[in-house]
């Protein structure tokens, strides 16, 4: 890794008992605060008051609407710290702990603002339901970090691709908690991640390659070339290249798996598979019938493949005033109202 962060962090626990009588609906305990720190890259940090939108923070414990017996523990989160680079692969653990053993949902969800608070002196929050933080530049509370990431709903576990950009990122994450497939309580998260300006070796690959006119497909690594000392590319037909971008020609047509190992042998390395489908030989094609204003026209597709057999239209006639200008039919009529 260049650049390296520092992972240095404290952390306060905070303790107290109180003593509540049951009820239907259960307790929100709530903390809100005026700040958060500048320069997001994600949520608005300017606007009044100048320090921005601040948190709101909050548990919930339900009520005997929720939970007409038994006792219950909320999740605890784990606190785990790993580098984050951009634009580079990461892995980053908001996954939790529950003390019962009830069924744990993770999703992301939005960040809330400050709420009543406007400095750092306490306050008494506001009752719920509360609001959420401004996202900016294209982020939002359920795409914290970009499509590159992704969270995965049953550990909590995000990873992906990291932000195109260093900077802090808030992110929230939100525990749906089940017992015997009852939704019983809702937990969250709201962290800052720190996106540093680091860079590792890394190795990504699109999901699919298709090639439908030749046997020749181009292959290159789809993450930043930081660090890469070597590239060591197999092709899934026995064939290999330590080329950065290589062109590659099959044989014959098929499914084939793609790999491609960064530094392979050095101390930091990094792989990536990938499905290659090279059935060459697909020729869309389409008729119509008719070519007058307001008259109906057939369409019909005369698409043929040399391998497999076609089973997914997508039509568009370009009339975009009509409500007949799409079809995902084989063959289709519709009437075209304007004259061109």
């Amino acid at each position: 890794m260049s650049n390296p962060p520092t992972l240095l962090y404290t952390m306060g626990t905070y303790v107290f008992v109180i003593d509540l009588p049951n009820n239907a609906n259960g307790y929100t305990a709530t903390y809100q605060t005026c700040c958060r720190i500048n320069s997001l890259e994600n949520v608005l940090t300017q606007g009044p008051p100048a320090q921005g939108e601040g948190s709101t923070y909050l548990c919930r414990i339900p009520g005997s609407s929720q939970l007409p017996a038994g006792n219950n523990s909320s999740p605890q989160f784990r606190t785990v710290l790993s580098p984050v680079c951009y634009r580079g692969n990461f892995t980053f653990d908001f996954g939790a702990v529950d003390p019962d053993g009830d069924s744990l949902v993770y999703s992301f969800c939005n960040a809330f603002n400050r709420g009543a608070s406007v400095n750092a002196s306490n306050v008494t929050p506001t009752a719920p339901p509360y609001q959420s933080v401004t996202y900016i530049n294209g982020y939002s509370g359920s795409n914290p970090l970009g499509s590159g990431a992704i969270l995965n709903t049953q550990t909590g576990i995000i990873s992906g691709i990291a932000p195109q950009n260093p900077g802090n990122y808030v992110v929230c994450v939100c525990i749906n908690e089940y017992r015997n497939g009852v939704l019983i309580g809702r937990h969250r998260k709201d962290f800052i991640l720190p996106v540093d300006d680091c860079a590792i070796p890394t190795s990504t690959l699109n999901p699919v390659y298709t090639s439908c006119d030749g046997f020749t497909v181009n292959f290159a690594n789809l993450a930043p070339p930081d660090n890469i000392q070597s590239y060591y590319w197999e092709f899934g037909d026995g064939n290999t290249s330590t080329l950065a971008a290589p062109i590659h020609t099959y044989a014959v047509a098929g499914d084939y798996v793609l790999k491609l190992v960064v530094n392979r042998g050095l101390a930091c390395t990094d792989s990536a598979t990938a499905i290659v489908k090279v059935y060459p030989g697909f020729f869309p094609d389409f008729t119509f019938a008719g070519q007058c204003q307001n008259i109906p026209v057939q369409f019909n597709d005369i698409s043929t493949a040399n391998y497999g057999i076609i089973n997914k239209w997508k039509w568009n006639f370009g009339d975009v005033a009509s409500p007949n200008n799409t079809s995902t039919l084989q063959t289709f009529a519709t009437t075209l109202n304007r004259y061109q």
